[in-house]
């Protein structure tokens, strides 16, 4: 397989993994910007109970909950765009 088919479906991977993130992601705030929102928002897998702590009572946890934070998968999507381009223009050079 050449460069060029490797660093297309690099490419075409990363912004569906990108695509995906933005739509399973929740926790966004509309008076956020979307940096503000990027370090709150995350894919939740398991919800979770919510417990309240006795001592303070206007603080708690949520056990049980699995979720990542959309900014870990984004950042892979960007890596995934920046070597498939990187594979696209060494794949140019070598035709130079």
């Amino acid at each position: 397989m050449s460069n060029f088919k490797k660093g297309v479906i690099l490419m075409l991977a990363a912004i569906a993994l990108f695509t995906l993130t933005l739509l399973f992601s929740s926790g966004s705030h509309p008076k956020r910007d979307f940096f503000g929102n990027l370090g709150q928002m995350e894919i939740v897998f398991s919800k979770g109970e919510y417990v309240v702590n006795p001592q303070f009572p206007y603080s708690g946890e949520y056990q049980g909950r699995v979720a990542v934070p959309i900014k870990y998968p984004l950042a892979l999507a960007a890596i995934g765009l920046l070597f498939g381009a990187g594979l696209l223009i060494l794949e140019n050079r070598k035709e130079l």
